[in-house]
């Protein structure tokens, strides 16, 4: 069979809409992580990786502070722009149940990505990502 060579090709962002993506960091007392990693779930991050880090103050500025422990967890995560401030919410409510429990986070905007596939698995919808449906007018054409 060959290909229909008049067929146009229509990109991707024409067709489907985009989200804006950020990099989340966030950074928590160590042995806190999985309650992080089970609240970008929620939040439907497509990925999270921890790793681990040590705070580079001295020793007295730990104790002046409060701070008990210098060892840290670190958590990169993709999350959707529009998910972040209900993230933020959800962070601010853990970061306050005890002082063993706090944390910072922030975000950094993606500008761009290789790839359409790289996309959808990144926005988490692989699954449920589907072209926008196109209306017709009164005239007879499309509009979006």
């Amino acid at each position: 069979m060959m290909a229909d060579v008049n067929k146009k090709y229509v990109p991707y962002e024409e067709n489907h809409k985009l989200l804006t993506l950020c990099f989340c960091v966030t950074v928590v007392p160590e042995n806190q992580a999985s309650a992080i990693v089970d609240l970008l779930e929620k939040f439907e991050a497509a990925a999270a990786f921890i790793s681990h880090g040590k705070g580079t103050a001295t020793s007295d500025f730990y104790e002046v502070m409060g701070i008990g422990e210098a060892k840290k967890q670190i958590i990169i995560s993709v999350i959707k722009k529009e998910k972040w401030p209900l993230y933020k919410v959800a962070l601010e409510e853990r970061f306050s149940i005890s002082e063993y429990a706090k944390g910072i986070s922030f975000i950094i905007p993606i500008d761009s990505l290789v790839g359409v596939s790289v996309y959808k698995m990144l926005a988490n919808i692989q699954q449920i990502d589907r072209p926008i449906k196109t209306k017709k007018t009164l005239i007879g054409g499309q509009n979006k």
